[in-house]
């Protein structure tokens, strides 16, 4: 039987970071938490860990180029008076 479960994992406020997650890992959802942006995951306990790449780009902010046609928008966040987009790059 396939062990499920849904981990939390914190992000970090800058343009790009590897997250290392169970293979198959599916985003749920991303939210503020206390002074925290945070992200749930449903993960198959047992599956080996792969990286996945998160971008992460506040409102206004000129940071899109050729080749973010490949990220996939995961969700938003409103921290205070700052708003951030995250995006997951598009997996194999």
């Amino acid at each position: 039987m396939v062990k499920r479960s849904i981990w939390k994992y914190t992000l970090s406020v800058v343009g790009k970071q590897d997250i290392s997650m169970p293979k198959g890992a599916r985003v749920l959802a991303v939210q503020p938490q206390g002074d925290q942006i945070c992200m749930w995951a449903l993960v198959k306990v047992d599956s080996p860990k792969k990286m996945y790449t998160f971008y992460m780009y506040g409102t206004g902010h000129e940071h899109f180029s050729d080749g973010d046609e490949f990220r996939e928008y995961i969700g938003t966040v409103q921290m205070e008076s700052l708003v951030w987009h995250v995006f997951e790059k598009r997996r194999d």
